[in-house]
């Protein structure tokens, strides 16, 4: 009995660090889902999401991400080593560069609005339990620094701004 007890705390406590990485690789797709057990929970690095840095990034631990920070409200910009912070929602949002800061960054991301529009900007990480939420006026277009340069040459209905 003790042991089944044991294992039930081992699979509750991994659960409970398990962070939801959502990821778009290209434009129009949706996004790739990885549930990621995370040991060090609330603090994250895309190195523990196995399946994205060998398949998708066939290891190249070089490799630059934008992740959305819902702090500041902007995309970041670093490499898969970099430690973040995962809030209430255990959920990070990713894309990929993938020629680097100089080549095509993706900018139609279906189902974007909607993942950020859950963030708070003032929500505290989980040691807070009440969650404010966004402005219902708050728009995708408001994060990316440039979005309309982007829009103007690459034209896409799921980017408002």
């Amino acid at each position: 009995m003790e042991e089944q007890a044991d294992l039930v705390s081992e699979a509750t406590d991994q659960l409970r660090k398990t962070v939801t990485v959502k990821i778009w690789i290209k434009n129009g797709s949706t996004p790739i889902i990885l549930p990621t057990y995370t040991p060090t929970y609330p603090l994250f690095k895309i190195e523990f999401c196995l399946p994205f840095l060998h398949h998708i990034l066939q290891g190249n631990t070089s490799a630059l991400v934008a992740t959305y920070d819902p702090i500041s409200t902007q995309w970041q910009y670093h490499n898969t080593a970099t430690v973040r912070q995962v809030y209430r929602n255990g959920i990070t949002l990713y894309c990929l560069l993938p020629s680097g800061l100089e080549g095509g960054h993706i900018i139609d991301c279906p189902g974007l609005d909607d993942d950020i529009s859950a963030y708070n900007p003032h929500q505290q990480p989980l040691t807070t339990s009440m969650p404010q939420s966004w402005p219902t006026d708050y728009l995708f277009g408001k994060v990316v620094p440039g979005l309309q340069q982007l829009k103007q040459s690459h034209p896409s209905k799921n980017i408002k701004s």
